[in-house]
């Protein structure tokens, strides 16, 4: 009895802590509107010649540079994660822009301070195709999408039925929502841009509420 006690008092515990979280990373995604995707890193790297050493420095240079920008916009043990999968010719279709500085060059040795800028869209892309929850606002060629947050609170059953009725009267499609994230009972979605009126609209009509904050449409029931 007193291990099970014990039991639903962790869980208890272990509810509060996720919703806390929740709430923190949901709100500094809204909060994030001009991330900064540079970093600066000094390498040194030895090879058997001093181009082999070179390309070395860049790889691990390009690496530093992804996982310390990306972590400022997503959990770290996500993007430890995802380092891990990530071919160094992947990271590499990530650079927008790199400079050099201090670089010394020996038959056998590089060493640099190399700046990285890694670009915000393709990034942001990457992570939402490995359903990584971050702080960066996906861009397309009409500018930059709405972010939205459905907050479900009674559960699966008004989640399926808000979808359904999105479907029903064609606003799922003409939202274009891409669901990013799901934290407990807050789903976090982007809508295509310059439909949020029509996405308020929609909301009340199936009977939810729409408050914004600080840019991000907020949905309740």
């Amino acid at each position: 009895m007193l291990r099970l006690k014990r039991y639903f008092t962790d869980i208890k515990k272990a509810s509060v802590l996720y919703a806390l979280c929740s709430v923190l990373f949901v709100c500094g995604f809204a909060a994030n509107a001009s991330p900064n995707m540079s970093h600066t890193v000094s390498v040194k790297t030895e090879a058997a010649s001093a181009s082999a050493a070179r390309t070395a420095a860049h790889i691990q240079a390009r690496r530093a540079a992804f996982e310390n920008v990306l972590v400022r916009y997503a959990a770290w043990p996500e993007i430890e994660r995802l380092s891990a999968e990530t071919r160094d010719s992947d990271i590499l279709n990530l650079v927008g822009t790199m400079s050099i500085a201090d670089e010394r060059q020996a038959a056998t040795a590089y060493s640099a301070t190399i700046t990285i800028t890694l670009d915000r869209a393709a990034s942001a892309r990457l992570l939402a195709e490995h359903n990584i929850s971050n702080r960066l606002e996906i861009q397309d060629d009409r500018g930059l999408r709405t972010n939205v947050v459905f907050n479900a609170s009674g559960g699966l059953r008004n989640w399926m039925d808000l979808v359904r009725d999105l479907n029903e009267a064609g606003a799922w499609s003409d939202l274009d929502v891409r669901i990013s994230s799901i934290w407990g009972p807050r789903i976090s979605a982007t809508i295509r841009p310059g439909r949020r009126a029509a996405f308020v609209t929609s909301m009340r009509s199936a009977g939810w509420t729409v408050q914004e904050r600080e840019g991000v449409l907020w949905a309740s029931k």
